[in-house]
């Protein structure tokens, strides 16, 4: 008979939880059916090899029972917009990966590791390569959620790339803002920083400059923030390294000066000077007819309207209010639960609040981001660095 052993399951698993982020491979159709049918072998490999864990562990039991009522909140359809949600059995996946063995949820979190930092040396190499330019053919991906606004995905070399985020820069001529293989800066911005709180006491020195590289080319101003919080707070032991730091970032500045003044007014304050500068003003300028929502009563403010509440006033909106709307107060609540039980669990208070503070930054501009399977992806990932430090302590 035909065994697969452990490592196998580890490679497969480690690289659909990448595929969970939603790379551009599998937006069309083809893609599409690949991922479905990597969803349903994994479905199989994690149902069968949970039947075979002889004790789950109690915190990896409560938060998958804790999250999986989540799921059920917003399956019950008593709100006035809910309907079917098909996207919900990806969200699903990592939170039933919360029910493997200990051992093996190790060997997936050491896994992604490598899988990730490669992929974004990668990011690196290629924004390079674009920078002094190197020729590539055009590569254009056609029916994407970017099309409607005349904005448009190339390919170059493995990585993407949209038209409306290139900017000229003196002597290199353009560059593009780093997102990789993900749909916008933002998104990989914010993954790096999860990652980097994921694995903060596991990654060697090199894959952590790797890390912070990638994430400074996407020049994404909610990540730099959580990025500069994420390096503070790392550094903050050594007086010796902040000032080394300081010292460095002054250098660059005078020497580059007249490169990082276009950045900055391109990528950033072009950004945090929308409205009358507050960060309300800030979000109502990445949201579409807000006028037409009803207003918030306080029924609705714990409970929300249901799935579909924005398609049906046909209105785009991408922060915080787009999870109140739809899935009311208690959502949220449920999701950050589980942070209490790992907190108890573990006392890893620094991580547990950075995870937090940097997830309620993604709640307050992307709050799409909490009702899709990659934070869980992330969430799953955090419990087993705790799960490898308490072993190696052990």
């Amino acid at each position: 008979m035909f065994k697969v052993n452990q490592d196998t399951y580890t490679k497969i698993l480690s690289f659909f939880l990448l595929f969970l982020m939603s790379p551009w491979f599998i937006w069309a159709n083809p893609g599409k059916f690949l991922l479905q049918f990597y969803l349903l072998l994994v479905l199989s490999i994690i149902i069968s090899l949970v039947f075979k864990v002889k004790s789950i562990e109690r915190n990896s039991l409560l938060i998958f029972f804790c999250y999986f009522l989540l799921i059920i909140w917003i399956i019950i359809p008593f709100r006035e917009f809910d309907g079917i949600a098909p996207a919900l059995i990806f969200i699903l996946t990592p939170i039933l990966m919360f029910l493997l063995d200990s051992g093996l949820k190790i060997k997936i979190y050491q896994s992604f590791s490598k899988i990730y930092v490669a992929i974004n040396l990668i990011f690196i190499l290629v924004w390079f390569l674009y920078l002094f330019k190197v020729p590539f053919p055009i590569v254009t991906l056609e029916n994407t959620s970017k099309d409607i606004f005349g904005a448009y995905y190339y390919v170059y070399y493995g990585v993407v790339y949209i038209n409306t985020q290139m900017y000229d820069l003196p002597v290199f001529s353009s560059i593009f803002r780093n997102h990789g293989i993900f749909k916008e800066p933002g998104h990989l911005g914010l993954y790096n920083c999860l990652f980097l709180i994921c694995y903060y006491n596991s990654l060697s020195k090199r894959k952590f400059i790797i890390m912070i590289v990638s994430t400074i080319l996407t020049f994404s101003a909610p990540s730099l923030f959580c990025l500069s919080l994420i390096l503070a707070i790392k550094a903050v032991r050594s007086l010796k390294k902040i000032l080394c730091a300081f010292f460095i970032v002054i250098f660059v500045m005078f020497i580059f000066n007249e490169h990082i003044n276009v950045i900055y007014d391109s990528f950033i304050a072009s950004k945090l000077n929308r409205g009358d500068g507050s960060i309300q003003s800030v979000l109502d300028a990445r949201a579409y007819d807000l006028y037409v929502l009803p207003s918030l009563d306080f029924y609705h403010f714990i409970v929300g309207y249901g799935k579909d509440f924005f398609l049906e006033y046909d209105v785009i909106v991408s922060d915080y209010r787009n999870t109140i709307y739809k899935f009311g107060l208690i959502y949220v609540i449920m999701f950050y639960f589980p942070f209490l039980i790992m907190f108890i669990g573990f006392k890893k208070i620094k991580i547990i609040s950075l995870f937090v503070f940097v997830s309620l930054i993604i709640f307050l501009h992307r709050s799409w981001m909490l009702e899709s399977a990659q934070i869980f992806v992330f969430v799953f990932l955090l419990y087993c660095s705790f799960l490898g430090q308490r072993e190696s302590h052990e």
